[in-house]
């Protein structure tokens, strides 16, 4: 009877080879899947001028290399005690553009990552429903004729 019984249920899964990518799929963790919780932040902005704990000698400010973001490094690091109201303007306006810059950049980033997780997210749908449908496909025909035996019978 033990045979039996394996040769009856042994049919279930087994009929159905599965996907290896489908496999994969099913058999991962929670945390493996994408999430938008998980897009990395961009580090610190640390500005010129703030406090970092040590100062700089003069010598040291002449090997800092020049970035080419169209941002003014070296009015952001003057001191602004010594400053005028209108280099005090200045500096927060350039302040200002940096802050912008870098909201612009974090929101660039973010949409690239979430426009590849989102196709990532598509492609293992598609591949999940297209498996799903072959599973259908292939236990519907018993299912129906169940059905419609049922129905000409009258019950």
């Amino acid at each position: 009877t033990a045979s039996i019984l394996v040769g009856l249920f042994a049919g279930g899964e087994n009929d159905f080879p599965a996907d290896p990518k489908v496999e994969m799929l099913m058999k991962r963790t929670n945390d493996d899947i994408p999430d938008a919780s998980k897009i990395p932040e961009l580090p610190a902005l640390i500005l010129p001028g703030q406090h970092t704990g040590k100062r700089k000698s003069s010598s040291d400010e002449d090997d800092e290399p020049v970035q080419e973001d169209g941002i003014d490094y070296q009015l952001l690091g003057k001191d602004r005690a010594h400053c005028t109201p209108a280099e005090l303007d200045q500096i927060r306006r350039e302040r200002n553009r940096m802050h912008a810059k870098r909201t612009r950049d974090r929101k660039r980033i973010f949409m690239e990552e979430m426009e590849g997780m989102c196709k990532t997210l598509e492609e293992e749908n598609a591949l999940l429903q297209s498996h799903y449908d072959e599973l259908e496909a292939k236990t519907a025909p018993s299912f129906s004729t169940t059905v419609s035996a049922r129905e000409t019978d009258g019950t």
